[in-house]
């Protein structure tokens, strides 16, 4: 159990400097890095090397720390006797973790992408938590931070369920607050961008009903305060929901105004994908079998997702473009 660890804190064989770092050091509730405990709980690499030839704290191959369940529960029962402290080292655990995914997100949809999602996926217990703690505590700026790098991690690893889950109890918390239905605040924004990116979860679960609803309800607060971002990736979504519905004109207009966002914005990991989708729609339009359209959308989504190294789009480009050499019998082609 933990006695020998209770000794040791009650007879002063941590200092003071040693079982503060340690208390806040439980706030991590998984492996964590040198550069987050420096950041995160103060607690430097000869600190770290003390509490780690005090067996207080394991030292992995990998070079990340990790603290044992129990230790951590008893460090983390000291840290809740004050408060504030354990305020301080959420926010500061949030923020931190936050930023790391937001400096992350180019990566995510780009070619570091296996780089990044590498990276990330180490980190996922902290996001959860920050992610949590965040919605929790009402703090749309670091919201904004979580929302689109979880969405991307979450898409990429294929948690569709999870995310799901994640961002609709985010919602529903957030929901409760009112000024999150005041048009002009930055929490409504902040609520917007979830569930537009919970509708996409919803497409992949395809719960295209309730993914429109979601979608419907989140596009004025974002088209109120100009968020290109959003309001290009909500528009795209719901391309995509009237696409897979069967009402290919209804589908068209959303994502032409999509593709006009993204491209005025430089966006390019927009800009393939709504290639791509726009292609999909161009082809089942088609009744000509030339696919000249959709032929057109795939090419330059695949320039752009080639110059931007986004290997996701880069891959559906060339399964669409390949499908239509196969349908032309141009099998030589449709092998490339």
């Amino acid at each position: 159990g933990d006695l020998p660890f209770r000794r040791s804190w009650r007879r002063r064989l941590l200092t003071n400097e040693e079982q503060q770092s340690l208390a806040r050091i439980a706030i991590f509730p998984q492996s964590f890095n040198r550069i987050s405990a420096k950041a995160i709980a103060d607690a430097g690499l000869p600190l770290l090397s003390t509490l780690v030839d005090k067996s207080l704290l394991q030292r992995l191959e990998n070079g990340r720390y990790v603290l044992h369940p129990q230790l951590r529960q008893f460090a983390f029962e000291h840290l809740e006797q004050s408060p504030s402290a354990l305020y301080e080292s959420r926010q500061r655990h949030a923020r931190w973790f936050g930023e790391l995914l937001q400096q992350s997100l180019l990566g995510l949809s780009g070619v570091e992408q296996k780089e990044a999602v590498s990276i990330i996926v180490q980190e996922v217990d902290h996001l959860r938590l920050g992610s949590r703690f965040v919605v929790e505590t009402g703090q749309p700026l670091l919201i904004d931070h979580y929302v689109p790098g979880l969405f991307h991690l979450y898409n990429i690893r294929g948690w569709y369920l999870e995310g799901a889950m994640l961002f609709k109890g985010a919602i529903e918390q957030m929901i409760q607050h009112p000024e999150c239905h005041e048009i002009g605040s930055r929490s409504a924004v902040a609520l917007a961008a979830l569930q537009i990116h919970y509708a996409e979860f919803l497409h992949r679960l395809s719960s295209f009903d309730e993914a429109r609803h979601y979608l419907d309800a989140a596009m004025p607060f974002v088209r109120a305060h100009q968020r290109s971002a959003e309001i290009g990736f909500a528009l795209n979504a719901l391309g995509y929901n009237w696409y897979m519905r069967g009402d290919y004109q209804a589908a068209q207009a959303p994502y032409q105004e999509a593709l006009a966002i993204f491209r005025q914005t430089r966006h390019f990991a927009g800009i393939a994908t709504v290639l791509n989708n726009l292609g999909n729609v161009f082809a089942a339009q088609d009744e000509s079998g030339s696919y000249q359209g959709a032929q057109r959308c795939y090419e330059e989504s695949l320039q752009v997702a080639r110059a931007s190294g986004n290997q996701q789009e880069i891959a559906r480009a060339l399964l669409n473009l390949g499908t239509i050499a196969h349908v032309h019998h141009e099998y030589l082609n449709a092998r490339f």
